[in-house]
């Protein structure tokens, strides 16, 4: 029976993407509302890795991403430098950085999704069939009309159902200054209100200048969502 239901689901012909794009623009609307306007924690990790990938160093830090007098406001509840505490610093300094308006809540993550509302317009969006894993998820693989430093090119899987983006896995068009690779994985299987949200963030970057090369890894992981009221 199962196998019968994944050969009608490979056979049966893909709704028109322009459709599925609708939903997932609707899904992308809602989340990123509750990313904007709600709480939640966030557990980072930074590592500098030497030439053979081994670690040279790690950082870690707890923020807690919540509406403050109606504003957005991060909170650093833990940070560790290689083994030293300094969470008092640094939650000083953000709280500086916010007073200011040089930081805002989306600096956090620096990755536009393409298919939010404002984005789908510069990209091409290529239907690449099922999942393999799971027939109920829909590969689109994404590429922009213009290549720059804040678009990107990468697949994503979509909840052929809902609209709802489930992973997101892409790179810039164009690397940074002395960057040579950034590759970016956004897992999203947390349960909100709003619907399955940013899980985990992951991201790989490496580059150099001269002689001097360097390698990082960031890891974050994102839970405890709350919809502002």
């Amino acid at each position: 029976m199962i196998l019968l239901a994944l050969l009608v689901l490979a056979t049966t012909p893909a709704e028109p993407l322009p459709d599925l794009l609708a939903r997932v623009e609707a899904s992308e609307t809602r989340v990123m509302s509750l990313y904007e306007t709600g709480s939640f924690n966030v557990h980072t990790t930074w590592k500098s890795l030497d030439g053979a990938g081994k670690a040279k160093s790690t950082d870690e830090a707890d923020t807690r991403l919540y509406l403050k007098d109606g504003k957005p406001w991060e909170e650093i509840t833990r940070f560790v430098d290689e083994g030293q505490d300094v969470t008092v610093r640094e939650n000083a300094k953000r709280k500086k950085e916010l007073e200011s308006g040089t930081r805002k809540r989306k600096d956090g993550v620096p990755f536009a999704s393409p298919f939010a509302k404002d984005q789908q317009a510069l990209y091409e969006f290529t239907d690449a069939g099922l999942d393999a894993k799971n027939p109920a998820l829909r590969r689109i693989k994404f590429k922009p009309k213009q290549k720059s430093e804040k678009t990107y090119k990468g697949e994503a899987l979509v909840d052929i159902a809902s609209g709802a983006l489930r992973k997101l896995t892409m790179r810039p068009t164009v690397f940074p200054y002395f960057v040579n690779k950034l590759d970016v994985v956004m897992e999203m299987d947390a349960v909100t209100p709003a619907g399955p949200a940013l899980s985990a963030l992951r991201v790989s970057a490496a580059g150099q200048l001269l002689f001097i090369k360097k390698r990082v890894e960031v890891e974050a992981a994102f839970s405890d969502y709350v919809a502002a009221p």
